[in-house]
């Protein structure tokens, strides 16, 4: 279905979405779409390790909280594009890449049996999807602002369950 809507609307460039798998087999093959994925994703699964595994759990959310704050110095600095990618470039590549090698170590040593080696294994996957937004200004570290706007129809969606009746649930999609 996926695939089908972006044929359709001939999307070319980049998408920016959660881990969902249907997104990657969707696209793998695609040259005009290029798949990004969002760190806060990644940072959630790493603060679900926090209790199981506090030392490795920090050490990621901690990498992950220097590329924020690089992202947080290039909004206060309203830095354009081109600026931003070179910004990237010189300190939140090298991140990026130390990183990938831990998480490539955390996902083989502790595989899938423990919380931390969940987290490690979905961002090790997603990690050459997540290193795109280097590569692009116009990227955004995440895809939080997208998830923000369609929050009220995922909440209303399960809201209008409960409406009563039909025309009860037209008048609250009206509103």
């Amino acid at each position: 279905m996926i695939e089908f809507l972006a044929r359709e609307n001939m999307f070319k460039g980049y998408l920016q979405c959660d881990g969902f798998a249907g997104y990657e087999s969707a696209f793998k093959t695609s040259l005009d779409v290029s798949l990004v994925n969002c760190m806060a994703h990644i940072r959630r699964k790493f603060e679900y390790a926090l209790e199981q595994d506090k030392t490795n759990s920090e050490y990621a959310l901690s990498k992950i909280q220097q590329l924020y704050r690089i992202e947080k110095e290039c909004d206060k600095g309203e830095l354009s594009a081109e600026e931003r990618k070179e910004r990237r470039q010189k300190e939140a590549k090298p991140i990026m890449v130390e990183t990938k090698g831990w998480l490539e170590q955390i996902a083989m040593k502790y595989g899938s049996s423990t919380l931390l080696g969940k987290a490690a294994g979905y961002a090790y996957v997603r990690w050459d999807n997540m290193m795109r937004y280097l590569d692009d200004g116009r990227i955004k570290i995440d895809n939080n602002l997208a998830e923000n706007e369609m929050r009220p129809i995922t909440l209303g969606r399960k809201n209008y369950l409960f409406c009563g009746n039909h025309e009860a649930t037209e008048n609250m999609c009206v509103i």
